[in-house]
């Protein structure tokens, strides 16, 4: 019995109640290009899950230059396109 309340306990650890988890964007924008089906990748983080392909994009680290691909499906579903004559920009 003692095993079981032990995994209770794990699973419940990032668990708090409903009240107390907010949804959260982020203020930034992020420069991105195309991914040009073929490219080499070397020197990009690529997850091992995605397998790169088009419609996928290439993102670009403003601070460091670091370079990886963001899968179609997550910047279809998390990105869109800023209008860059309303763009916002921090002196």
């Amino acid at each position: 019995m003692g095993d079981l309340r032990v995994e209770q306990t794990k699973r419940q650890r990032g668990r708090k109640s409903v009240a107390d988890w907010r949804k959260y964007k982020k203020h930034s924008t992020q420069e991105m290009r195309p991914y040009v089906p073929g490219e080499s990748l070397d020197g990009m983080s690529v997850s091992e899950r995605d397998t790169p392909e088009k419609g996928g994009m290439i993102a670009r680290g403003v601070d460091d230059g670091a370079l990886w691909y963001v899968s179609k499906r997550f910047f279809n579903d998390n990105y869109e396109l800023v209008d860059e004559e309303f763009e916002y920009w921090e002196i």
